[in-house]
């Protein structure tokens, strides 16, 4: 509804009616007695709207800097702004983006800025800027939110002429005044309800075979087909009765670009068959609109779901939580809520991950006000079971969510200490210590605990700093692509499916058939009688595999068509490892000459999506998870290493970095450069060989290197994906444990020297002798990667500090 507001609006504009705008007056007689003022304010109310308008409406000096979490709000919520203002975005209301030319000018009295962005002001000032800070979306907690609220207490008592207003919809309202108390006096609060007009709840539960997002799909096709037959209800505005929607938005919140992408697809699908199977005329039955709105959406995009939505039409808008916390969409009439978002979270070993998790009650709430904020609405929240009933209060503060590493390396970034830095709520002392060990090794710290130049490049990334130092390396090596492959099968815990010990018969394919008979040949016995034997043949090497004869096979290999099927079992297999050893054989085939099992874990990967794709063309995608079994690939594992590099993907979406298609694509590439790249961050993973068998010794303790392993055993110095602890049953029935590493590589120090000089030590053993090839006398220096024994040589090593200045410098090039 439009009208005059309850507040009296010194510019004389017309403006919608807003719950905010009753406490308006009282909101700005506070912040003329306070330094701090806490506005708790429902989804829908207006606040991030309509209080910095009437703060620099009522005093013309006034100078607002309004924080926001997210760049796709700042855009928005600055045009909307100055929309109700009447002015153009870059006068009066204008805004700042890192990589973007400031929409802001000297008539800027209202500027919006990422809240990590202020942070960082605050930083190089030394002190809070003049005027009225607001600290929007504080309920999210997000690390950067948390660290700018502890530099603005810090600087509270030596800024005077600076207010803070923190607005929220869902806030911890007595911690907040608590934690900005002066004097021990608390700070004031503000509490406004959002919703005017009464919102619906039908819950829709997941069937077995679904997940969240689908689910969601299923709910929005319900709402669907309901608007199309004139069935879609919402309360009246008493809420006695119910009424017939007959144009509006429905937002459809989900956790990620993957989920909307699949959903959009869905919900348009669904669209074009609900149409052609009601044969009434358009006008009837009414048109269906289907965009989507995330982080990575064009203004184009952005400004679309704003616009006024046609009578008889219903809009879909499939977003992410920007839509649910930062950005308001005009006539949205419903929400179906997948009650799933996308947080870093800490796994067992500390290392963070882009992961789905559910929402809390709070965000629930959030979500629901959407739909009742300018009309009646409804709510259709998906639900595992009794999920819904049983959400959590509030949401997990990231500070205590995230890796700590992350959290410390941002503190250091804005000139302060992770160890004595004023929390909300403070990481734990022992996580904080592993935390600062571990950007030390990385090179993002000093010895001092201040942020180097690398550390500065690496805080630019949404991503545990462990994961950004391997992208942002590889990036500079280029083979990021590749790198991103094998980040994500390292998360996926492996792709490689040896086959049992008892199996007895397996198929490969005619490259790997013409391989295994290369070892065999055709030969008279006379003790045998006169029948021809295949026999194992050492000097097999001397015969190609494009001189095996696939006609005349030995007993133990069957041809059928293009498979040929083995009895491993068989007396003449000629390896003694059996269905292992054409395992094996397939891993190290993919190795090549590097010998590196990051490099098969790509070249598998790619080989599987080739099949994919040819499969698909054929249309049959059954003989997908054959042509795997055959391979001796877990189909499973793949799939749950492709999500994991889309999240990937959406990561490095708000990073220095720029990944182009190609993840999937097969192409040549340099496996030295990609061993490097995972050397730079897998810093713990480096081990070296004691000299008796496959036993190594490292950070992670002690190890063997698995059979399978395309790295061979003996190696001196390797890089491991993990360390697995495996049970193993004694003769007398105990059970014991070897430790085992299936994925390696071989390393030379040198390569460390290069990409983690910050590690690397060399100290002279004292000896000189001559060497007459280079007519000088040398001394033997003993290279060290942390204590760890790496190499000897005879001639002089760079300093190692002079070492990581040019690295950092290289790798940071222009990012910075």
């Amino acid at each position: 509804m439009t009208g005059t507001t309850s507040y009296n609006w010194p510019d004389g504009r017309r403006r919608e009616t807003l719950p905010i705008d009753q406490r308006l007056e009282e909101i700005l007689g506070l912040l003329e007695h306070h330094q701090v003022v806490v506005v708790q304010a429902e989804t829908g109310a207006g606040k991030t709207t309509r209080i910095p308008q009437a703060v620099i409406l009522a005093d013309p000096r006034a100078r607002v800097t309004m924080t926001q979490t997210r760049r796709n709000a700042i855009r928005w919520n600055g045009k909307r702004i100055a929309s109700e203002l009447g002015c153009q975005p870059g006068g009066l209301i204008g805004w700042r983006l890192f990589g973007e030319e400031p929409m802001v000018s000297k008539e800027t009295r209202l500027t919006l800025v990422i809240d990590q962005a202020l942070a960082n002001k605050v930083r190089r000032d030394g002190r809070l800027p003049k005027g009225l800070i607001v600290v929007d979306e504080a309920h999210e907690r997000s690390v950067s939110t948390d660290l700018l609220l502890g530099l603005i207490k810090e600087g509270l008592a030596t800024s005077p002429e600076t207010k803070v207003l923190v607005t929220s919809a869902t806030i911890d309202t007595e911690k907040f005044s608590r934690y900005f108390a002066i004097d021990s006096k608390p700070t004031p609060v503000v509490s406004v309800p959002g919703r005017c007009f009464p919102v619906s709840t039908e819950i829709t539960r997941l069937e077995s075979y679904e997940h969240h997002s689908q689910a969601a799909a299923r709910a929005a096709g319900v709402a669907m087909e309901r608007f199309l037959k004139g069935e879609l209800l919402t309360p009246t505005q008493d809420g006695t009765d119910t009424q017939t929607v007959s144009k509006g938005t429905v937002l459809v919140l989900l956790p990620g670009k993957e989920d909307i992408r699949n959903v959009v697809d869905s919900l348009r699908w669904q669209a074009r068959k609900l149409q052609e199977l009601d044969k009434s005329p358009e006008s009837e039955l009414g048109r269906i609109e289907v965009t989507s709105c995330h982080g990575e959406s064009t203004p184009d995009e952005q400004d679309q779901i704003q616009r006024p939505v046609p009578t008889g039409t219903l809009r879909f808008v499939c977003a992410t939580e920007v839509v649910r916390t930062s950005v308001t969409v005009r006539e949205t009439v419903g929400v179906v809520d997948s009650l799933e978002l996308k947080r870093l979270v800490t796994d067992g070993k500390g290392i963070g991950h882009l992961t789905k998790v559910t929402i809390s009650k709070a965000e629930a709430d959030q979500a629901k006000g959407r739909a009742g904020r300018t009309a009646p609405g409804f709510y259709m929240p998906v639900s595992f079971e009794s999920e819904f009933e049983g959400l959590a209060p509030y949401p997990t503060p990231a500070i205590l969510r995230e890796p700590t590493t992350h959290v410390a390396l941002q503190v250091a970034a804005v000139g302060r200490s992770v160890r004595t830095f004023p929390f909300l709520d403070a990481p734990a002392p022992d996580k904080v210590e592993t935390a600062i060990k571990r950007l030390k090794r990385l090179g993002a710290l000093d010895e001092n605990e201040q942020i180097t130049e690398i550390g500065q490049l690496l805080v630019q990334f949404p991503l545990d700093p462990e994961r950004a130092k391997v992208l942002v390396t590889a990036d500079k090596l280029e083979v990021l692509a590749e790198a991103v492959v094998v980040t994500a099968v390292l998360e996926a815990e492996g792709i490689f499916h040896p086959p049992k010990r008892d199996t007895l018969s397996v198929e490969v394919d005619e490259p790997m058939a013409r391989e295994i008979l290369r070892s065999v040949v055709k030969r008279d016995r006379s003790y045998g009688g006169p029948t021809p034997r295949w026999e194992w043949e050492k000097a097999y090497e001397k015969r190609t595999a494009d001189e095996v004869d696939l006609d005349d096979l030995p007993e133990w290999c069957v041809r059928k068509g293009n498979i040929f099927e083995m009895d491993c079992g068989h007396y003449g297999f000629p390896f003694r490892g059996g269905a292992k050893e054409l395992a094996d054989r397939y891993r190290r085939e993919w190795a090549g000459k590097s010998k590196s099992d990051f490099v098969a874990i790509v070249r598998a990967y790619r080989a599987f999506k080739t099949e994919e794709r040819r499969l698909r063309g054929e249309g049959n995608r059954r003989e997908l998870s054959a042509w795997c079994f055959r391979h001796f690939l877990n189909e499973k594992r793949l799939r749950m290493a492709e999500n994991v590099m889309h999240q990937i993907r959406e990561e490095l979406g708000s990073s220095p970095l720029r990944l182009e298609n190609g993840i999937a694509t097969e192409r040549e590439f340099n496996p030295v450069a990609l061993t490097k790249a995972l050397a730079s961050g897998l810093t713990d993973n480096v081990a070296r060989t004691g000299g008796i068998g496959s036993e190594y010794t490292g950070p992670l303790g002690e190890f063997e290197l698995a059979f399978q392993s395309a790295c061979p055993k003996g190696t001196p110095l390797v890089l491991v994906g993990g360390v697995h602890k495996i049970p193993v049953r004694g003769r007398r029935g105990g059970t014991s444990f070897m430790h085992l590493a299936d994925l390696a590589a071989p390393v030379e120090s040198k390569w460390l020297r290069e990409v983690m000089p910050q590690l690397c030590t060399a100290k002279r053993q004292g000896n000189h002798n001559y060497d007459p090839a280079q007519d000088l006398v040398v001394e033997t220096e003993v290279s060290y990667f942390t204590e760890t024994e790496v190499g000897r040589d005879s001639i002089e090593s760079a300093d190692a500090s002079a070492a990581a200045s040019t690295f950092a410098g290289w790798l940071a090039g222009e990012m910075i």
